[in-house]
């Protein structure tokens, strides 16, 4: 009776080496997931980041659209110290008939920004459109 305890204690006493071997696979593989999911946040917030900066960039174009000078038709880019490109064009709006700026005295133009970049080597893009009116000389 005295030898069974002893063998029971034993089994008792603690780990064997394949119950602590499992544990830390089990281990490695939560915590591989968990870096996983870790990484691929900090990627989705960096892109969000990238894009909340093309479209402040590309509200600004069509902000400035039209300020300093009569607006005309027309297409004009340039490149951002950060590495955004951008495009702006204008064009007179389709739909607005030389007989309806008479009528009026105002003039409709399309005004489309595109600011694109290079993300991990993706090239990315956000594009914004407005429509501007402008007086018409008689």
């Amino acid at each position: 009776m005295n030898t069974e305890r002893q063998l029971h204690q034993r089994r008792c006493a603690g780990f064997s080496l394949v119950e602590v071997l499992v544990a830390f696979a089990v281990l490695a593989l939560v915590l591989g997931a968990a870096l996983s999911v870790f990484t691929s946040g900090l990627r989705v917030v960096s892109v969000g980041g990238d894009i909340s900066r093309a479209l402040t960039i590309a509200e600004s174009l069509l902000a400035e659209s039209g300020l300093e000078s009569p607006l005309a038709e027309g297409q004009e880019q340039g490149v951002l110290k950060d590495a955004y490109q951008w495009q702006r064009r204008v064009s007179h709006a389709p739909w607005w008939t030389e007989q309806a700026a008479l009528d009026t005295g105002l003039a409709a133009f399309e005004i489309h920004v595109t600011v694109s970049w290079v993300d991990a080597g993706r090239q990315r893009q956000v594009a914004l459109s407005t429509l501007r009116p402008q007086r018409v000389s008689p």
